[in-house]
């Protein structure tokens, strides 16, 4: 595969399946593409790492159902890629200053 992929196209992917456990090697070899490149694409076009990326758009995602569905935290969580309630009401906090019920309140 040439290395004409672009950003938007390693975007869509990982929103495609961004709720797995996805690693940026797992991500890189879906695409053949090695993992420094792929990193490299990231942080020069997005200005931020893979991981960070990912948890970015986990978080988004997970503002998205608070505000539009009538889940629980805990469902979000889950749907989000978060097995753990308590870590993602850590990673949530981290990216928002707030605690998911204070974001819904």
């Amino acid at each position: 595969m040439e290395k004409n992929l672009s950003l938007k196209d390693i975007k869509s992917f990982i929103q495609t399946i961004h709720f797995n456990d996805l690693s940026l090697k797992q991500l890189s070899d879906s695409l053949s593409f090695s993992n420094s490149w792929v990193s490299e694409v990231f942080r020069k076009e997005v200005g931020e790492n893979f991981s960070e990326y990912k948890k970015r758009t986990r978080i988004d995602y997970a503002k998205k159902l608070l505000i539009e569905t009538a889940n629980s935290i805990s469902e979000i969580s889950g749907t989000v890629g978060y097995c753990d309630r308590y870590y993602f009401h850590k990673i949530f906090k981290k990216h928002t200053g707030l605690t998911p019920t204070g974001f819904i309140s």
